[in-house]
């Protein structure tokens, strides 16, 4: 029923409130009830509640793919790093390019056995390394590790594990156990010393004497050379100590190698 003012004006429903059109006075407040929006509070209570789904099987295999392909890029992204950073490390000691492929290649032939958990800078230089070996290149431990500051016991035991990787899984390249010959070192250390022609085959005589022993077998290879050097050069020309110092040994060491094959001089 339509309502007037007192002074005749017509009144309006605005908002909760009857207002006179005319005067604008007041003439009733009226209480609309409206429902209360739920608070998040509650909203959230009612979640937790409610009980999850299980995936289905077609939303397990779509999780899957997406986490293999995570873990892929991963790996990839590894690769590529430890290849640049063999290719650099090679350039650094002037290194043949066939090195650093043959590296990366017992890199990504290994990594899945031996990365896992593993330092990757002593990985990656201990395949450069078992390269060189593979290459009969005469390049020794201590290089590595001075170049690459990683403790020389650190990177030998890598290298002792990837070798016996190389017999269990039977991977590309296989690394034989046998410590490697004298004479591949010789030529690198008669440059330094300037040994001639006839001081050389004479190191490469007393070394063919000692292969034939029994009782050297396991021995420091740079040692026996340091040894053979130094009867090589009629004990005079040069000084142990400035021997052992080239070949990274102690003094007392390398006497006692070359007291010991004074029968094969």
């Amino acid at each position: 029923m339509e309502q007037f003012c007192s002074c005749g004006g017509r009144t309006n429903l605005v908002d909760d409130e009857i207002v006179c059109s005319k005067c604008g006075t007041v003439i009733e407040r009226v209480s609309i009830n409206t429902p209360i929006a739920p608070s998040y509070q509650n909203y959230d209570e009612q979640k937790k509640k409610t009980p999850k789904k299980p995936p289905t099987e077609e939303e397990k295999r779509i999780s899957y793919l997406v986490q293999k392909d995570k873990r892929e890029e991963k790996k990839d992204h590894v690769k590529i790093t430890s290849i640049l950073h063999i290719e650099k490390f090679c350039q650094r000691l002037n290194l043949p390019k066939y090195v650093s492929d043959t590296a990366s290649e017992i890199f990504d032939d290994y990594r899945k056995y031996i990365l896992k958990g593993r330092n990757n800078d002593e990985f990656f230089t201990s395949c450069i390394f078992l390269a060189c070996r593979h290459h009969n290149l005469s390049r020794t431990l201590d290089e590595f590790t001075q170049e690459s500051d990683i403790p020389k016991n650190k990177l030998s035991k890598m290298i002792n594990l990837i070798k016996k990787t190389s017999y269990e899984e039977k991977g590309v390249y296989q690394f034989e156990q046998k410590i490697p010959s004298p004479e591949l070192f010789l030529s690198k250390f008669s440059n330094h010393f300037n040994l001639t022609v006839k001081m050389v085959h004479k190191v490469k005589e007393i070394l063919a004497r000692v292969e034939k022993s029994k009782d050297y077998e396991g021995k420091s290879p740079k040692i026996l050379l340091g040894a053979a050097i130094f009867l090589a050069m009629n004990q005079r020309e040069q000084k142990l100590d400035e021997i052992a110092r080239e070949i990274g040994c102690s003094t007392t060491a390398l006497k006692k190698r070359v007291d010991e094959m004074q029968k094969f001089f």
